[in-house]
């Protein structure tokens, strides 16, 4: 497979160069035969691997050139998703002030459900998405149930190697596997640097998924790009003359090793760009005397990518520029030590991400280098260049304090942050609240709840103040929620109410404070607040669950199994044990068997959960196991994570008097 797809064209979001997307198909020439591979091979196994160098057109040639091929044909593919472990910058919701969700399984729903609220995506898991969507594409289909695959695609998944807590990303991919089990259909493809390629073999190696489909990008020979850049592609951008593409491609053509390899795609996209913008589709072709000074776009493409890695990780640019010098010598090597300390991994992995450097294996070790000589002269013409630094106004700052959260660089998103308010002023109200807002997740992503709390209130406060009422109402709900985590349901719920009239349709804010009330010994209240968010938003997952075990703990059985049926099919412990519960007080055959069964799995993930070990024990009462009920409720008044709340402990104690 060829890689000369990233070259063909202006990328449509503009900007330093980039993969094309879904919209730049009729950029990608010359691709044929191997959309059609990697469509097939996509189409065949139930997991695909795509691998390559960064650069080489690996998301090109998905998005632009495997996804609008396969939707000609009426495949049934999802828009291709990247994950993080960061907040979505739409998403509008402090970290605290929703469900906790692995942020990779978030991430993902977002790309294939964009217009769907965020509260909709809570507690939904991959599998439950990708079944309601085969089983609603099954009724739709006219002529009994549509057979063809659901092909799924999950880009720069090296990303997932990015988080320090091993935990979710394990999370993550025992969620895929799951979903590979529920929908047989399932067609999933990875796409990743070859860098990471053993890392990915390891994660994925427990996959019963049958043989794994593997693609491999390698680099473009001249002869391919000379063809890519003369041949005309259906007026949509005008063809270089054969001494134009002979030029060009000498000057790419500098590198060790045999004439006329390893032309870059990147480079090659960047230098034509210009001239493309400058010459629409019907124009006359590009002559040798139409070409740019090489050096010179390739020194500003150099000073604007040094300038924005610098500002992403709070760091001069003449030092990144310095390091980028180094590594381009022979000798250098990525563990280089400067005057400033090693050369972190997270700057390397970002020029590689802009393109500035490549990794290559030499002698078994991965090691990065110079993307080409050509960058490497550019680079140095940035070093010694004598320009004032860039500074970076507060809104930079909060923009790239959440690119650094949503890489799991806390340190670093911390310092952004704070950088932001130290640059802002009375009329940036917003970008002080979006950066205190910002310090507030940063603090509860690292069990800092008492920072997290007075981030947010300041957050809130600052919100009010613009005005932007609902955005004050969601950083207080996120507030009561931290409160209602640590046992204080009084303040939660003075602190929701508050939220509640600031934002009165917020759905987790209604939810938040209905959970509160059931806390503190109210559930009719609860019950009140839940019919008013599920009117609004009937499939809302965590409002149903929470009525679902209201009306669990309160003996109305059919009720409750209504609400957590709809719930999903991996759902947490509190469900379970309410569904448990819920079945064993019922007559429905199979009933007493199926709450043993969602019995054993609700105590082995209770983790000290109060409420879920009470539910437990009184479904074991229900079930005649006056033992176990006993033992459950002893270790349910003694629990801690969360503890019972004082109606709750009293309703524990009663149990254990009873049995």
């Amino acid at each position: 497979m060829s890689a000369a797809d990233s070259f063909l064209g202006r990328s449509s979001s503009g900007g330093w160069p980039g993969s094309l997307t879904v919209h730049d198909r009729r950029r990608l020439i010359g691709r044929g035969e191997e959309i059609a591979q990697l469509c097939s091979v996509w189409q065949r196994h139930r997991l695909t691997v795509l691998c390559g160098a960064s650069g080489s057109g690996k998301t090109s040639l998905v998005r632009a050139g495997a996804v609008p091929w396969l939707r000609s044909r009426r495949a049934d593919v999802l828009p291709v998703a990247s994950v993080s472990m960061g907040p979505s910058e739409e998403a509008g919701y402090p970290v605290a002030g929703l469900p906790p969700q692995n942020p990779f399984t978030r991430t993902l729903l977002e790309a294939w459900r964009p217009r769907e609220p965020l509260t909709r995506l809570t507690g939904l898991s991959i599998a439950d998405h990708l079944r309601r969507r085969v089983h609603v594409r099954d009724v739709a289909a006219t002529r009994g149930p549509a057979a063809g695959p659901v092909l799924v695609a999950i880009d720069q998944a090296e990303r997932l190697f990015r988080d320090p807590d091993s935990r979710r990303t394990r999370g993550f991919v025992d969620e895929l596997h799951r979903a590979l089990e529920a929908v047989p259909h399932l067609r999933l493809l990875l796409v990743v640097r070859e860098t990471r390629l053993d890392d990915l073999t390891r994660l994925f190696k427990t996959f019963d998924a049958g043989p794994m489909g593997w693609l491999a990008i390698p680099s473009v020979g001249r002869e391919e790009a000379r063809r890519a850049l003369t041949d005309p592609l259906e007026g949509s951008r005008p063809p270089f003359t054969d001494a134009a593409a002979d030029q060009l491609l000498d000057e790419l053509s500098q590198r060790e090793g045999p004439a006329g390899e390893g032309i870059e795609p990147v480079l090659l996209q960047l230098l034509c760009r210009p001239m493309w913008d400058r010459r629409p589709g019907g124009a006359r072709e590009i002559t040798p005397r139409d070409l740019p000074d090489v050096d010179e776009v390739l020194t500003d493409f150099c000073r604007a990518a040094i300038s924005d890695v610098a500002v992403d990780h709070d760091l001069p640019s003449p030092v990144v520029a310095a390091w980028l010098s180094r590594i381009g010598h022979p000798d250098a090597h990525d563990h280089l030590d400067t005057r400033d300390g090693a050369i972190p991994f997270e700057v390397l992995d970002a020029l590689e991400e802009r393109f500035l450097l490549t990794t290559r294996r030499h002698g078994g070790v991965w090691r990065h280098e110079a993307r080409h000589p050509l960058l490497v002269r550019a680079i140095d013409r940035v070093r010694r260049e004598d320009r004032p630094e860039r500074e970076s106004d507060a809104a930079t700052r909060v923009r790239a304090a959440g690119r650094a959260l949503a890489r799991g660089d806390l340190e670093l998103a911390e310092r952004q942050a704070r950088a932001a308010l130290n640059r802002s002023g009375e009329p940036d109200m917003r970008v002080r609240a979006e950066a205190e807002s910002c310090l507030g997740d940063i603090a509860c992503l690292g069990a800092a709840d008492e920072a997290a709390i007075r981030h947010y209130r300041t957050a809130a406060a600052l919100f009010e103040s613009i005005p932007d009422s609902p955005a004050a109402g969601r950083q207080l709900g996120a507030i009561g929620r931290l409160h209602l985590a640590r046992g204080e349901g009084h303040e939660a719920l003075e602190i929701l109410d508050r939220a509640s009239t600031r934002a009165p349709n917020d759905p987790a804010v209604g939810t938040a404070l209905a959970l509160t009330f059931w806390h503190v010994g109210k559930p009719r209240a609860a019950q009140a607040v839940l019919r008013e968010v599920l009117a609004a938003d009937g499939d809302n997952p965590e409002a149903l669950q929470l009525r679902g075990e209201i009306l669990a703990d309160s003996g109305q059985a059919e009720s409750a199994l209504r609400d957590l049926d709809r719930v999903g099919s991996d759902p947490p412990a509190s469900v379970r044990a309410a569904r448990g519960l819920a079945l064993a007080a019922i007559a429905r055959p199979g009933a007493i068997e199926a709450a043993r069964r969602d019995f054993e799995q609700a105590v082995a993930e209770a983790d000290d959960n109060g409420p879920v070990l009470l539910r437990v024990a009184k479904g074991k009462r229900e079930t005649g196991d006056r033992r176990a009920a006993t033992e459950l409720a002893s270790q349910a008044v003694k629990a801690s994570r969360p503890p019972l709340p004082s109606h709750l402990r009293d309703e524990a104690r009663r149990l254990l008097e009873e049995v």
